[in-house]
């Protein structure tokens, strides 16, 4: 009486709540204590995100018809971080370095969601625009971590868009090179 679906769902509630369990815990004792995120801090969190994305991924990924899920779950996780932002923000009202980690959290997952929910010119076309984005308000707010932030995306960005001409246009390296 094995129900792939009934399994996969429990398997994503037990590791949601393990999850949560500890970011939850881990973010409380430093933001009650008021400490920094040291090295190990900041492992330990990305350890623990990204472990918790991983399975969810690869357990909607072996259930059938899953992998139309895959960029809704990716997302999910985005919103977890944000909603984990947006708390700390209202609690401390400054920019610590824990909002900004978990603020950066949201952004990797909301990238990372691009190429698994996309195909071929939206990934470049997202991507572009999200750089666009960070740069400008890292400009414009003076937040030196988004504009930072925004340079690899744009490198990014422009990897994808040589890929594309390369899919699209076969000749491309050959024009490029012939000069």
């Amino acid at each position: 009486s094995f129900d792939a679906r009934t399994q996969a769902t429990l398997s994503l509630v037990l590791s949601t709540i393990f999850f949560a369990t500890f970011y939850v815990t881990f973010l409380a004792y430093k933001l009650m204590r008021g400490e920094a995120l040291g090295r190990l801090d900041v492992v330990c969190m990305l350890v623990n995100s990204f472990i918790y994305f991983g399975y969810g991924y690869l357990t909607l990924d072996t259930i059938a018809n899953g992998e139309q899920y895959l960029g809704l779950f990716t997302v999910w996780t985005a919103l977890l971080h944000f909603a984990v932002c947006m708390v700390i923000y209202k609690q401390q009202g400054n920019l610590g370095d824990i909002f900004l980690f978990v603020a950066g959290m949201v952004l990797v997952f909301l990238t990372i969601a691009v190429p698994v929910q996309l195909e071929g010119n939206w990934v470049t076309l997202v991507w572009a625009l999200e750089a666009a984005l960070l740069f400008w308000i890292g400009r414009t707010k003076r937040f030196s971590t988004y504009e930072k932030l925004s340079y690899p995306l744009m490198a990014l960005a422009v990897l994808s868009l040589f890929h594309d001409w390369s899919e699209h246009y076969p000749g491309f390296y050959y024009y490029l090179y012939e000069f």
